[in-house]
């Protein structure tokens, strides 16, 4: 199915579980806010940390620095009104 093909799909969650470091950390930023609702509740369900979750990240004052830098993507979608969300998980 499509939802398997999703990098925040419970059956990739369970891949990184198998080789990333227990704490490592996940990050995703998206214009879709279905994907970014859809990656919230996944991480949810499979017990992940969420350590950060906003849906229009740039927006917030306290935003990182590395992630203050916006790509041409996000700079287009940004121009059209679209938020970019972004969310960080911790396995």
């Amino acid at each position: 199915s499509k939802e398997n093909r999703r990098l925040f799909s419970p059956a990739f969650i369970e891949r990184y579980q198998k080789f990333l470091k227990p704490h490592s950390v996940i990050h995703l930023k998206t214009d879709n806010f279905k994907l970014y609702e859809y990656a919230k509740s996944v991480s949810q369900a499979c017990g992940l940390k969420i350590l950060y979750s906003t849906d229009d990240l740039y927006m917030e004052t306290n935003v990182d620095a590395d992630l203050s830098i916006q790509t041409a993507y996000e700079k287009m979608f940004r121009s059209k009104g679209i938020p970019i969300c972004y969310l960080c998980v911790s396995i």
